[in-house]
């Protein structure tokens, strides 16, 4: 009997030093200005135009956003919209803390489709003008999907970096807003001079044509 009561005050005093000790941790997060998230994405937002940056032989190509969703939205059917967008990444549990002094992680409402490069004059004698880049140039780009998928273990398994042929749709999916895509050239590919087209395509039917003068 007196065994039975030693387990049962054990167990209770567990069970209550534990919620002392989530609540303890809860409270000190918030004082570091962490939030609480049941997702890892905060916030999605439309996809309206991609901007070319100034560029070397480094080519940054970053979003211009239109119509943010999320839950804290004040209409309820993009307050919905956040909660469709999440449920289909399956981005339910997280269940972690994030931190705003390190960025809000916010994505792209839809998916890239396609990227493609084209030349727009003679690259060389195997790329004439009008013939797609994909083998030749690269990209780096990063997709929250891959590490949602995975678990929320590796943030840094959704990173691609490779000539875009190699380019899978999973990498393409739930893009960050806050990471650029970079198109670039190896040290051995003539370049000075050169013209060339940027396609991006998305799933809902978007395409942006952008010219790239090297």
């Amino acid at each position: 009997m007196r065994r039975i009561m030693f387990i049962f005050i054990s167990v209770f005093c567990l069970a209550g030093c534990g919620k002392d000790i989530y609540t303890d941790i809860d409270a000190t997060m918030k004082e570091n200005g962490k939030f609480f998230s049941e997702s890892f994405v905060t916030a999605y937002y439309d996809l309206e135009d991609i901007r070319i940056e100034d560029h070397g032989i480094l080519i940054p190509v970053s979003y211009v956003l239109g119509k943010k969703y999320s839950k804290d939205s004040d209409n309820p059917e993009d307050a919905a919209r956040y909660e469709e967008l999440k449920t289909k990444y399956s981005d339910i549990s997280f269940n972690g803390y994030i931190d705003p002094c390190q960025g809000y992680p916010e994505a792209l409402s839809s998916d890239l489709q396609s990227i493609e490069v084209f030349a727009l004059n003679d690259w060389d004698m195997t790329h004439p003008s009008g013939s797609s880049l994909n083998d030749v140039i690269c990209v780096n780009i990063r997709s929250l999907y891959v590490y949602i998928a995975g678990g929320y273990k590796d943030y840094y398994s959704g990173l691609y970096d490779g000539v875009l042929s190699g380019l899978t749709p999973e990498m393409m999916k739930c893009l960050p807003v806050y990471s650029k895509i970079y198109l670039y050239l190896g040290s051995d590919v003539p370049h000075n001079g050169k013209e060339l087209l940027m396609r991006v395509k998305t799933t809902d039917g978007k395409v942006f044509d952008k010219e790239i003068k090297l």
